[in-house]
């Protein structure tokens, strides 16, 4: 996982989480669970994996943790945008 790159932060942890998951289950989880009644991501093992996979692939950007989750918690937010169908 750690090798599918980015621009930016966010970029990387967008490529990760396609990766691993779709966009309609994306639309299950927010960050901490808090909002929506939906799932905290924070808890399932694919916050780990997503969080290691990125502070491996941005080492040289000096990215905190806690930028990699907001990274994820973008990723997590625009899901819905991503899992509609779109018009032609």
């Amino acid at each position: 996982m750690s090798l599918v790159g980015g621009h930016n932060i966010n970029d990387i942890c967008r490529r990760i989480m396609r990766h691993l998951m779709s966009p309609t289950i994306m639309c299950l989880f927010s960050l901490t669970g808090r909002k929506g009644g939906k799932r905290p991501f924070k808890e399932t093992i694919f916050f780990s994996v997503v969080k290691d996979s990125a502070r491996i692939s941005s080492k040289h950007l000096g990215i905190s943790d806690r930028d990699i989750e907001i990274g994820i918690s973008e990723v997590l937010k625009h899901a819905k945008d991503r899992s509609l169908p779109r018009l032609r």
